[in-house]
């Protein structure tokens, strides 16, 4: 009577190992692809920001009238100044177009500002936060942190007088290494 030899059943431990070590390459692909990602729409976010600033400033250079950045938890608006009166002014927000709101939160962005070095209050609507841009073109120095939640990304615009709009990654990087400049929006002549 023959034996019959049983066929052994399952995995050897190479082919384990084998199929762990494919995984860990694959899920470390996709971990850098989302990192790149994730600056890349930093990046994004400061080019859009710092554009609708830079708009803000030509619109008041062309048209003289004087217009602020209003910042809030919820966002940047753009504010034109409406008299009410002879004596008295309100500043709305501008609704559409380019110089229409931004929304933080859809980026997942908490903001703080810093206007003439002193940090505001942002518990108040945009329109008591606001920086100054005059019908000169001049932007009154402000830094505005927006970063997420677990404090571990973010970016810092800043602008400060005569000098361009800059967007920097934050938070800044280990003691001694340079700040990773995300963009900088050219000076414009005045």
């Amino acid at each position: 009577m023959a034996t019959r030899r049983a066929c052994p059943t399952g995995f050897t431990l190479l082919e384990l190992l084998v199929v762990m070590f494919i995984i860990g390459v694959v899920a470390s692909i996709g971990v850098l692809s989302m990192s790149q990602l994730g600056s890349r729409s930093l990046e994004q976010t400061a080019r859009q920001l710092a554009g609708q600033i830079e708009l803000a400033r030509e619109h008041t250079l062309l048209t003289g009238q004087a217009l602020s950045i209003g910042i809030g938890t919820e966002g940047l608006v753009i504010l034109e100044r409406q008299w009410i009166d002879d004596a008295q002014v309100t500043w709305t927000p501008i609704e559409r177009g380019p110089l229409g709101p931004r929304d933080f939160r859809q980026h997942g962005l908490q903001p703080r500002l810093y206007v003439d070095g002193r940090r505001s209050s942002l518990r108040e609507g945009p329109e008591h936060n606001r920086i100054a841009i005059s019908s000169s073109g001049d932007i009154e120095p402000f830094e505005l942190v927006l970063e997420h939640p677990d404090g571990q990304s973010g970016l810092v615009l800043r602008a400060e007088r005569g000098q361009p709009i800059q967007a920097f990654e934050h938070p800044p990087p280990v003691r001694g290494e340079p700040r990773h400049l995300l963009m900088a929006r050219p000076a414009q002549p005045n």
